[in-house]
């Protein structure tokens, strides 16, 4: 694949919140609500592609990503339980070829919403 735009070295998306960690398999399937927040992801990032707001083609190389948790006022969880259905979700939606590729990362609770959601800057480095 073609490596992203200049333009597009620097990718901000504010997605809803990813299921927990451990709501992600159940009994060595991946759960019903997994599969449909993988769904959710792709359907909105297809949407931005075609607005032209991101790369059509996954980004390539090693990236770093900055990751701001919005909580619901009914949401409670630990912050590190966020980001593997997060990561699998940008990595199936094609958003970069594999999680892999996140050679930095940072993680932080940001402002309670009514209805929670994630923000995720992702950084081309090297």
């Amino acid at each position: 694949m073609q490596k992203a735009k200049n333009m597009h070295d620097e990718i901000q998306l504010t997605l809803p919140l990813p299921p927990s960690a451990n709501q992600i398999w159940r009994k060595h399937r991946l759960s019903e609500q997994a599969k449909s927040y993988y769904l959710v992801v792709k359907s909105l990032i297809a949407t931005k592609r075609a607005k032209g707001s991101l790369p059509q083609e996954a980004i390539t190389g090693d990236v770093k990503a900055e990751v701001t948790v919005l909580l619901g006022k009914r949401n409670k969880r630990d912050l590190d339980n966020n980001i593997k259905g997060l990561f699998d979700a940008l990595t199936k939606a094609g958003v970069w070829l594999d999680d892999s590729q996140v050679k930095e990362m940072s993680c932080k609770f940001g402002e309670t919403l009514q209805k929670g959601m994630i923000h995720i800057k992702i950084m081309r480095i090297g």
